[in-house]
């Protein structure tokens, strides 16, 4: 079983299953920059392939899908805080998520 790769989207927090092109080109390399756009939100994102995580299970048919729409060469000059930094913004738009439901809930 190969399994499939996921995003999750740092503003809607909505988790997708990348779909990516037949072939795959040969410069894709984990520190490749993978255009996406949310199904959720229709934001756009520019993660590196190693913060897309992999799942060794059979796909959930109900999870929505993302199309890899670009696929950049090797980045030389990564960030050695990726990973966190990418999982910093997901908290901070959430705080901000949730900062306004509250304020909205008090009124």
């Amino acid at each position: 079983m190969t399994g499939y790769k996921i995003f999750h989207c740092p503003y809607c927090e909505v988790v997708s299953r990348v779909i990516w092109p037949d072939p795959i080109p040969e410069h894709l390399c984990p520190q490749s920059k993978i255009g996406l756009t949310c199904p959720a939100c229709n934001k756009q994102f520019e993660p590196y392939e190693f913060l897309l995580d992999r799942i060794l299970s059979s796909p959930n048919p109900e999870m929505p899908t993302t199309q890899v729409e670009s696929i950049l060469a090797r980045d030389p000059n990564i960030s050695p805080n990726a990973r966190s930094e990418w999982m910093q913004e997901i908290i901070r738009n959430r705080n901000a998520r949730f900062a306004t439901r509250s304020t909205v809930q008090s009124k």
